[in-house]
């Protein structure tokens, strides 16, 4: 399955990669996964809905973590 992460075209995933949080934690080390938000297809999904969120060739992702500055 080839997705666009970040901006990143043609990132390919391993087969179990199969929804949205299962993306997340393919994407981010374990203690970056908090507070993180993400779209897909330029919509935003809410948490709530990452374990039966699928994802499909061709989506495209933001995955955005919070940080700290100004």
């Amino acid at each position: 399955m080839d997705l666009t992460v970040n901006g990143q075209a043609g990132v390919s995933v391993p087969a179990h990669v199969q929804t949205v949080g299962d993306l997340v934690r393919h994407w981010l080390p374990a203690d970056a996964q908090e507070g993180v938000a993400v779209a897909r297809n330029d919509v935003i999904v809410p948490r709530s809905q990452w374990e039966t969120t699928p994802i499909q060739d061709r989506d495209t992702f933001e995955i955005a973590a919070p940080f700290a500055g100004g």
